[in-house]
C-alpha cells in the first residue's frame, strides 16, 4: 500500500476505489 501512496491528492492513486475509500476514511476521521 506503501507503494501507491502517491499523488498531490495524499490517496493512492492506484489502489482499488475499495481501498481509496479506506484511506479516505483514516485521512479525516469523523468525531
Amino acid at each position: 500500500v506503501v507503494a501507491v501512496w502517491v499523488g498531490g491528492n495524499g490517496r493512492p492513486t492506484r489502489a482499488p476505489g475499495e481501498v481509496r475509500d479506506a484511506f479516505g476514511n483514516l485521512e479525516a476521521p469523523e468525531p
